[in-house]
C-alpha cells in the first residue's frame, strides 16, 4: 500500500513537471533543455526571510500556486496540490521563475504584443542567469556545478548592484530604494524581486511607469 502510495505520487510529480516544462516550451529548434528545467525543479527557491527582501516570500507562494492550478485545470482533481506539496515541499526555482513570466506576460503592454509571452519572458530570464548554453547535448557533472554556482548567485543576491548576474539586470542604477517607483535603486542586491522586475520592464519600455507597483 505505501509503495503504491509513492509510484502514484512520483507520477503526479512527473506529469506536474511535464506540464511545467510545456508551459515554456523546453524543446528549441537549437537544442533541449529538459536537464537545465530538472535541476531548476529539484533546487529549492530561498530568500532572506528577515532581511530588506523578506517580501519575496510572495514570488514563493505565487510558484507554488501553479501546483494548483495544474490540479485544477489540468488533471482536474484539486485536492491532489496537497500531495503535491508534501511531495514537493517548498517552491522550486522552476516554478518561481515560471509564475514570474507569467507576471510579467500580464503587465507587457498588450496594444503592440496579443500573443502569450510567458515562455519568452522565461527564456530571457534564463539568459540572464548565463543558463542559455546549458542544453542536454552539453549537460554533465561539469556543467551541473556551474549550474549551481549561477543560481546560487543569484538566490544569495551575490550578483552585481545593477542586478547583472541575477535575473533583472539594469542598464543603468540611482538612488531610490524602491526602483522605478520612486527612481532607481543603487543597488538591486537590496530591492525585493517584486521591484527589480517592474524596474527592468519600465526600462526596456514593456511598461509604462504608471502601469508600476500594484498587487505583488
Amino acid at each position: 500500500m505505501r509503495r503504491h502510495k509513492k509510484d502514484s505520487l512520483d507520477l503526479l510529480i512527473n506529469g506536474y513537471f511535464a506540464w511545467l516544462c510545456k508551459i515554456v516550451k523546453v524543446d528549441k529548434d537549437y537544442g533541449s533543455y529538459n536537464d537545465l528545467l530538472l535541476y531548476l525543479f529539484n533546487r529549492e527557491f530561498t530568500w532572506d526571510e528577515t532581511g530588506v527582501t523578506k517580501m519575496d516570500y510572495n514570488r514563493a507562494g505565487d510558484g507554488e500556486y501553479l501546483r494548483e492550478k495544474y490540479c485544477q485545470d489540468v488533471i482536474f482533481d484539486w485536492e491532489k496540490h496537497f500531495d503535491l506539496t508534501s511531495g514537493l515541499y517548498r517552491a522550486n526555482c522552476l516554478e518561481v521563475l515560471i509564475s514570474i513570466a507569467e507576471r510579467m506576460d500580464f503587465m507587457i503592454d498588450k496594444e503592440y504584443v496579443s500573443e502569450n509571452y510567458t515562455d519568452k519572458c522565461f527564456w530571457e530570464l534564463i539568459e540572464n542567469l548565463g543558463l542559455d548554453e546549458f542544453f542536454d547535448d552539453v549537460w554533465d557533472e561539469g556543467i551541473r556545478a556551474e549550474c549551481e554556482d549561477r543560481v546560487s548567485k543569484w538566490l544569495y543576491r551575490e550578483y552585481d548592484k545593477n542586478g547583472v548576474g541575477g535575473i533583472f539586470p539594469l542598464r543603468r542604477v540611482g538612488k531610490s530604494s524602491r526602483g522605478m517607483l520612486g527612481g532607481r535603486n543603487y543597488d538591486q542586491r537590496r530591492v525585493e524581486i517584486w521591484y527589480q522586475m517592474q524596474t527592468y520592464m519600465m526600462e526596456k519600455e514593456w511598461i509604462n511607469e504608471h502601469e508600476g507597483s500594484g498587487r505583488r
